[in-house]
């Protein structure tokens, strides 16, 4: 604090000899040009009052006296104290920092003000499109008796005021309240996986895009007046009609079949007890084998099997070759994957594996006799029953009674249907679409 103030006091005396060498230059001109150069002394106090002085000036820039202007000298005059009485280092360059500070300050405090209020201008024009996109949806959308609004796939869509995740919980509540299944929902809403519902519970299945993949489309299924299906290419049938039978269907009047438009069936051979394991032969196997090899239609047979080791897959196929003797079908010997009943089955109780690789087992036999094997399943035995990655080489027989094609994966027939009607046959009888050829 002392230093401080003698700095000061030396200060003030430079600057009044300054003021006086200033006085006499403003009355005779500069000291250099008439003669009376400051003294050394005098040099050495201007350089230091200068030198104090400019270094309270935040440009430090130094100012040059005008020849022979005296009202320049008093200004300059003026400035210097100005500058000094405000203090060296933190008078006159303080406030003009300070100054500065102030200014900043203000102007991002407007910055700030501006964007708050353009932000509420936007938030509110926001809120306002949402609820007029909102209303205008809700205006076209269908109203049921409870009050609901029923939206359309498309309304839903076009919603700007929704994001995709609140546009899909919008379409699930609105599928179910349209009255859709929550199977047929589900599905709707999770394309990138196979739902199924088992055991009270629904099991989601992810697609997988490695295995083949079928063509088939629902526009280009006609439903003939009988309720049968056809199914059509450019205007052309692309698909063989057939049915499948067993026992269940009693004596058959094959010339009566064959008077119709059945292209193709599928013979149940035998089957295998679910619970007991004993061996059957379906006992009209003989007389529908030889019925409709009678009327030229393409036969195929099938097994019910619920062999659980490799020795019943011989015994299945032993006693399949002893019915069929020295002939062989024109259509694929089938193993029929299914559940029986209800879970309780034999073969229920093998894991996915120990299944999928018993039926690689079974289809691999059926080639070495000489026949074409495929598999026959749904969609539950195809996702939970099976490994079908390990089962591509084969042939499949897929049945649904929809016309969706859910299902993605490659088979070559389809049934349809488990009420059809054929001439011959008494009582419901399967219906079957071939793709493949004969």
């Amino acid at each position: 604090m002392g230093t401080e103030q003698g700095r000061n006091s030396n200060a003030e005396d430079e600057l009044k000899m300054l003021r006086n060498r200033r006085k006499r230059a403003a009355e005779g001109g500069t000291g250099l040009e008439n003669g009376s150069a400051p003294t050394s002394a005098e040099s050495g106090a201007e350089g230091a009052g200068r030198s104090q002085l400019n270094g309270g000036i935040a440009s430090g820039s130094r100012r040059r006296l005008s020849r022979g202007a005296a009202s320049r000298n008093r200004e300059y005059d003026r400035e210097t104290r100005g500058m000094y009485d405000g203090g060296i280092g933190s008078g006159g360059g303080s406030a003009a920092i300070f100054a500065m500070i102030v200014c900043a300050v203000l102007a991002a405090v407007v910055i700030v003000f501006l964007v708050i209020s353009g932000a509420r201008v936007l938030s509110g024009r926001s809120a306002s499109e949402a609820a007029s996109s909102e209303q205008n949806t809700a205006e076209t959308a269908q109203t049921d008796e409870y009050g609901n609004v029923i939206y359309s796939d498309e309304e839903i869509m076009s919603r700007t005021d929704l994001d995709e995740s609140e546009k899909r919980l919008l379409g699930i509540k609105n599928s179910l309240e349209s009255g859709n299944s929550v199977l047929s929902t589900l599905r709707k809403f999770f394309p990138d996986d196979l739902v199924v519902y088992k055991k009270n519970r629904y099991i989601f299945k992810a697609i997988d895009e490695s295995l083949k993949k079928n063509e088939y489309k629902t526009e280009e299924v006609s439903i003939l007046d009988s309720g049968e299906y056809v199914y059509t290419k450019n205007g052309e049938t692309v698909s063989k009609k057939g049915i499948d039978i067993s026992s269940h269907q009693g004596e058959i009047d094959w010339e009566k079949v064959g008077e119709t438009d059945v292209e193709f069936v599928m013979i149940r051979a035998l089957y295998r007890g679910y619970e007991s394991g004993k061996l059957v032969e379906d006992t009209q196997f003989q007389a529908n084998y030889a019925g409709a090899k009678a009327q030229g239609i393409k036969t195929g047979v099938y097994i019910f099997t619920q062999a659980v080791t490799e020795k019943e897959v011989d015994e299945e196929l032993e006693m399949l070759k002893g019915l069929l003797g020295d002939d062989s079908p024109e259509l694929p010997v089938v193993v029929d994957v299914e559940e029986a009943g209800d879970g309780t089955g034999r073969m229920d109780q093998l894991t996915i594996a120990e299944r999928t690789e018993l039926i690689k087992y079974y289809c691999e036999s059926i080639k070495a006799a000489g026949y074409t094997p495929m598999i026959y399943f749904n969609i539950g035995g195809a996702t939970l029953m099976l490994e079908l990655q390990e089962l591509e080489d084969y042939e499949k027989w897929f049945a649904v009674y929809d016309t969706d094609f859910y299902y993605p994966y490659a088979y070559s027939i389809w049934q349809y249907s488990d009420t059809g009607s054929v001439d011959g046959i008494e009582g419901n009888v399967d219906l079957n679409l071939a793709f493949m050829d004969f």
